[in-house]
Order: C-alpha cells, then structure tokens, then sequence
C-alpha cells in the first residue's frame, strides 16, 4: 500500500484542481463529477439506484443497498452494508473488500475520474457523517480491520495510506494538502496546493480530535493523544500528545 512519495511537492494551480470541468458543458460536467464516466448509461444507472435507494432507512435500505449497489460500484466485496444517506460519487473508482459496514451520511467522494480513488479494507467500519474523498489525481487507501469513527475528514488530494488495524477516533482531521502562500502579489487561492501525502502505519491509535498534516508519516504502533496536532513523522511504537504533537514515551520500555 506504499504508494506516498515524500521526497517530491506537486503544485497546481487552483482552477485545475477544482474547476477542471470548466468550458464542458453541464451535463458533461455532473456526468464527471458523480459517475467519473461520459457515459449516459452509467449516469441513469447511477440516478435511478441513489434516487430510490439512498435515503431509504430501516433494514429494508441496508438489505436493498447491499445488493444492489453492486451494481453501482464494480469492485465491491461481500457483506458490505450501506447505512442511510450515503454520499458516492465516481463509484467506479471506489474499491470495498468484505465485510465492511458504512454507516449513516458517510461521503465517499472521488472528485473526479482523474482521481485513483478510494479503497477501503476488509471488516472495516466507517462511521456515521464521516467525509473521505480523493481529489483531483489523489487516493484514500484504508487497510483491514480499521475504525473510522464519527465525523472524521481523510482529504486525500496528496494521497493518504492507511494501514491494517487502524482506530481513528471521532473530529479528527487528516488533511493531505496544504495551499502554497510564497506569493503576496495575488490571492491564495490562486497559488495551488503543495501535495506531499500521507502514511499512516499499521496499528496507529489516533485520538478523539487529532489534526494530521501534510507530509507526515506516522509510525506502526504509535497513540497519538486527543486533540494533538501532528506537523512531523512520529515514530514507531511512540505515545505522542500536544500541539504540536510532541513524543512523550514510548509503549516499548
């Protein structure tokens, strides 16, 4: 799942980022924006299966959605329920292995069909409003028995990698972008992003309300305290808190 490059900074200019759609027609724009594919089959498909199935509650909603969003998403395991209310979009570039519960109002938001897009393990669980997307050629890769809890954000513009038996607790933030500032003639959003990834190792507890920023590893085994701010690589098997987060010991005496 190694698929982060430090070493190196993308910059694009924001209109590219965002507004790549720009000059296409509007369809052709929603076309791309919630199917990835100019392909009218695919956009009816992908209208008639959200429309009627995406905000239907009960068991009968998650029993409907289970089966039939295979055929909304090509690349989906077995025993992958869908809560109520949940955001897809670019559902061919979403990948799910088995056993994986998505609860209620999660957004899996792949901005375009540029993007690499979304994978999530096997016997996974994401919990409910949490907001994952790969924007512009970015990716979110999530490994096997992680726990996404509530209302945590993965912006994975430069790439976020996420490995096996992860616990991110509840508001934590893991942003893998940051917008370049160097030039005071215009305005910010206009200089584009530096995009440097992420990587997150196996076995890391993130606390309640953590902020990971761009560029950082953190190492297998490592706790980061509630409500830290990761700026730099933490290392293996370290007890981190703070802001920002400095190490304070080790799990390993």
């Amino acid at each position: 799942m190694d698929m982060m490059d430090n070493s190196k900074e993308k910059f694009e200019p924001y209109e590219s980022v965002i507004l790549s759609l720009s000059g296409s027609t509007p369809l052709k724009s929603y076309m791309q924006r919630v199917s990835g594919r100019y392909n009218l089959y695919e956009l009816i498909k992908y209208e008639v299966l959200t429309t009627f199935l995406c905000n239907l509650s009960g068991g009968l909603g998650i029993f409907l959605r289970s089966k039939l969003y295979r055929w909304l998403i090509p690349d989906l395991g077995k025993q992958v329920f869908f809560g109520s209310h949940v955001t897809i979009r670019c559902p061919a570039r979403i990948k799910i292995a088995d056993n994986v519960l998505i609860d209620d109002y999660v957004a899996l938001d792949v901005k375009s069909g540029e993007a690499e897009g979304i994978e999530i393990g096997s016997n996974s669980f994401i919990e409910r409003q949490s907001y994952i997307t790969a924007g512009y050629k970015g990716f979110v890769k999530i490994g096997s028995h992680c726990s996404i809890g509530p209302n945590v954000v993965l912006s994975g513009e430069g790439g976020i990698t996420i490995g096996n038996s992860v616990m991110i607790a509840g508001n934590t933030f893991v942003v893998a972008n940051s917008h370049v500032i160097d030039d005071l003639s215009i305005p910010m959003y206009q200089q584009g992003y530096s995009l440097k990834g992420i990587k997150i190792e196996e076995d890391v507890w993130l606390g309640a309300g953590v902020i990971v920023l761009d560029g950082v590893t953190i190492g297998r085994g490592a706790v980061v305290g509630a409500g830290a701010v990761v700026t730099k690589d933490l290392p293996e098997y370290s007890i981190s808190a703070g802001v920002p987060a400095k190490v304070i010991k080790y799990r390993r005496g």
